[in-house]
C-alpha cells in the first residue's frame, strides 16, 4: 500500500492557523491587575495652603504570552477615572472638584490647565492636538462624547462647591487677578483667538487673532487687572485689554505661577488610599483572601495593586497572619534562583516595608 502525502491547501493552512491563534490567544490576559497613577503639574492657592491637580487613576489586566508583543500589549481595562482634585495641606483632606470620567489615553495626550484665584478654579482639559483635528478622524468617533461633556470652560466656586461650563468652546483659562474676568484660546487647524468672558454678565468677546496658529498653543497668564501674558516656548508677548493691542516683549518676564510638580503632588498625598481615591479593588477586581494573599507572596501585578491589597486587608489581618504572608514571602523566594531569585530580592523589599509598616502598627495596637 503507497504512502498517501498529505497537500495541505491554502484552506487547511487557513484552519490550521486559526486553531492556532484561538488557543495561544485564549486567557490572553493575567490573573490579576496592573493599577496606574498619573499626576499632572498642579498649581497653589494665594495662601499656598492648598493645591490642585488632575489625577488620572487605572487599572487593568496586563496581557500575557503572544499578546504582549509587539509592544508589551495593551491592558484589559477594568477602571479608569480622570479627576480634577484639591488637597488641603494642613488637614491632609481630599476634595474631589470635578470627574471627568474614563477619558482615553494617558495624561501626556491631553492639554490640562487649573487657573486659582481666592474662591474661583477655572478649569480646562483638551487632546493636545485639539478636539477639531481629533473629531475629524473617523477612527476616533469614540471621542465624541467626551466632546460634547468635556470640551470648553469650567468654573468651579470653591464656597458653593459647585462646578457651571461657563463656555463649550476654548482651552488654556485663566482668571484675572480680581477674578472677574477669564481669558482662553480658540483654536483650529487654520487659526488661533484670545477671547474673553466677564463672569458677571457671562458675555464673550473676541479680543485678537493670534499668529503662529500651526505652533503649539501658548500658555495664558495675567500680568495685572488689564494685561494678558502669552508665554510660548522662548516668546512673550502681552496683550492690553484698553488699548486692544499685542506687544512682543523682547525679555522674559519674572512670572509667580504657583506651579507645583507631580513628584511632589505625590510626596504630599502619599497617605491618601486608593478607596480615598475612589478605586476599590474588592468591587473592581474581587478574589478571595488566599488569592490576594497569592499574588503578594508571589509579586504578581504591580506594586500599587499589591499596595491595593494591603490597604484592603490590612484592618482584617492581625499579627500573627501578617507574619505568616512575611514569611511566604521568604519560603517563595528560597525557591528561586539566580536572576529570578536576585530580582524577587530586589523588587519585593518595597513590599515587604509596607507588610513589616503594618505589623509594627498592629503591634502598637494589640
Amino acid at each position: 500500500m503507497k504512502n498517501r502525502k498529505t497537500r495541505f491547501t491554502p484552506f487547511l493552512v487557513i484552519a490550521f492557523c486559526l486553531m492556532f491563534l484561538s488557543f495561544t490567544l485564549t486567557g490572553c490576559y493575567e490573573e490579576y491587575i496592573n493599577i496606574f497613577v498619573e499626576f499632572t503639574p498642579g498649581i497653589y492657592n494665594q495662601s499656598k495652603t492648598e493645591i490642585a491637580f488632575y489625577q488620572f487613576l487605572s487599572a487593568g489586566k496586563p496581557p500575557k504570552g503572544i499578546s504582549r508583543f509587539p509592544d508589551g500589549g495593551t491592558h484589559d481595562l477594568l477602571f479608569k477615572e480622570v479627576t480634577l482634585y484639591r488637597y488641603n495641606i494642613e488637614a491632609g483632606s481630599l476634595n474631589r472638584v470635578f470627574q471627568f470620567g474614563s477619558l482615553p489615553s494617558n495624561a501626556g495626550f491631553w492639554r490640562e490647565k487649573i487657573s486659582w484665584q481666592e474662591n474661583s478654579i477655572a478649569f480646562s482639559i483638551t487632546p493636545n492636538s485639539s478636539w477639531e483635528w481629533i473629531l475629524g478622524q473617523s477612527t476616533n468617533a469614540r471621542f465624541i462624547p467626551f466632546h460634547e461633556k468635556y470640551s470648553g470652560i469650567f468654573l468651579y466656586d470653591i464656597e458653593k462647591n459647585s462646578t457651571d461650563r461657563i463656555s463649550n468652546k476654548g482651552f488654556e483659562p485663566a482668571l484675572s487677578p480680581n477674578g472677574n474676568q477669564v481669558v482662553y484660546l480658540v483654536s483650529d487647524s487654520t487659526t488661533r483667538e484670545l477671547w474673553k468672558q466677564d463672569l458677571s454678565s457671562g458675555t464673550e468677546q473676541l479680543l485678537a487673532g493670534l499668529p503662529f496658529a500651526d505652533e503649539y498653543p501658548p500658555n495664558l497668564y495675567w500680568e495685572n487687572d488689564i494685561e494678558v501674558l502669552l508665554s510660548s516656548g522662548q516668546l512673550f508677548s502681552t496683550f492690553n485689554l484698553e488699548s486692544q493691542s499685542l506687544s512682543i516683549l523682547d525679555v522674559a518676564p519674572v512670572m509667580n505661577l504657583r506651579k507645583i510638580k507631580q513628584g511632589e503632588i505625590k510626596e504630599l498625598t502619599e497617605s491618601i488610599s486608593f478607596r480615598e481615591w475612589g478605586l476599590d479593588i474588592a468591587q473592581i477586581w474581587p478574589s478571595k483572601r488566599k488569592e490576594y494573599v497569592r499574588d503578594i507572596v508571589r509579586m504578581n501585578g504591580n506594586l500599587n495593586y499589591r499596595t491595593a491589597i494591603i490597604e484592603t486587608l490590612g484592618k482584617d489581618l492581625d499579627v500573627r497572619e501578617i507574619e505568616k504572608i512575611l514569611g511566604e514571602m521568604r519560603n517563595y523566594q528560597n525557591t528561586l534562583e539566580g536572576v529570578e531569585k536576585m530580582n524577587y530580592e530586589i523588587f519585593s523589599e518595597e513590599t515587604k516595608d509596607l507588610l513589616e509598616k503594618l505589623l509594627e502598627e498592629k503591634e502598637e495596637n494589640s
